[in-house]
């Protein structure tokens, strides 16, 4: 392994939910398209002590059934350049990466129904797909 791939962020356990909000902001995971009002993307980025510390940009793509990427407007302010692309994101996050294990999750809030079928849900930064997962809503 060389040491530009070892330097790198990897991420691992990922999952994505559907969530409905009940009361008191408690969170409950659904599986009925009509029901959900987030996607959340949780996952863990692994230590690694060779890795730059510091922040990096966080992108979720999601892709509904229809392959469209979910997204709240088509302009520069919600895209990125990933290898020479640009890539719309649903939701950009920063996470203060300090060489140690650490968890987060990112949520998308619908802005229209979510239709039945599967959403893929992918994971980048400036530099790196980090990984993909996906939810089915029925």
């Amino acid at each position: 392994l060389d040491s530009i791939q070892a330097a790198v962020l990897r991420a691992y356990q990922m999952k994505a939910d559907a969530i409905r909000l009940r009361s008191r902001d408690r969170e409950e995971e659904t599986d009925r398209a009509r029901r959900a009002e987030q996607i959340r993307l949780c996952f863990t980025l692994a230590e690694n002590p060779i890795a730059p510390a510091g922040s990096y940009n966080l992108y979720m793509r999601i892709a509904g059934p229809d392959e469209a990427i979910l997204r709240l407007g088509d302009g520069d302010a919600y895209s990125f350049v990933f290898q020479q692309d640009t890539l719309q994101y649903s939701v950009k996050g920063v996470i203060d990466y300090q060489n140690k294990e650490v968890s987060s999750c990112l949520y998308w809030e619908r802005t229209a129904d979510f239709e039945p079928g599967v959403y893929s849900v992918s994971l980048f930064t400036d530099d790196l797909r980090l990984g993909e997962t996906s939810v089915t809503l029925r």
